[in-house]
């Protein structure tokens, strides 16, 4: 983030722009939150080492999400520039590149999510981390059938050979797609 948040809140940190940074803040603040919010660019690994749950956001490529811990992935929104359609899994699957210049080249652009679409993810792992969130019996079918088609997949293999029981895309981002997602 290129410019400093504005908020009073007592207990949020803007990290970047903390004065009192240090190597071992860095590692301290890892060790002692509740959860990370991260955007999958490495120093969230530090995260598994104490226990603590990941939420992603505007992390890309869905393909490689963390299955192997406990998090929720949200990705940026993929669109084909041709016809204004969003992918399909299946079409992000077999379209799953690590940079930005691929996505261009295959002719799809990646949307970030917008700050209200953050604050209701946030709200959703919050309230899962809590207890206070379940999941309806229609919104575990989708799970399910994401999972079905990710195992479908040739790289599911490589990338989620073991699975943690709480690794998960979002439940809200899910719903969202809608069923040609799934299709």
């Amino acid at each position: 983030m290129s410019s400093e948040m504005k908020s009073s809140h007592a207990k949020l940190i803007d990290y970047p722009f903390e004065r009192d940074r240090s190597e071992f803040l860095d590692i301290w603040l890892f060790a002692n939150c509740d959860f990370c919010i991260s955007t999958s660019t490495g120093p969230d690994q530090l995260a598994p080492i104490y226990g603590r749950p990941i939420l992603y956001l505007n992390a890309s490529p869905l393909g490689h999400f963390t299955s192997f811990y406990d998090s929720s992935w949200v990705p940026k929104t993929e669109i084909w520039e041709k016809t204004g359609r969003s992918l399909t899994l299946r079409e992000s699957l077999e379209h799953t590149y690590f940079s930005k210049q691929k996505y261009t080249d295959a002719g799809i652009t990646l949307c970030d999510l917008s700050a209200g679409e953050i604050k209701e993810f946030v709200e959703e792992f919050w309230g899962e981390l809590q207890g206070s969130s379940k999941d309806s019996e229609a919104t575990m079918a989708l799970h399910s059938e994401f999972w079905g088609i990710l195992r479908e997949w040739s790289g599911y293999q490589q990338y989620h050979g073991w699975i943690h029981p709480r690794a998960r895309v979002s439940s809200t981002w899910l719903r969202k797609q809608g069923a040609e997602f799934l299709c």
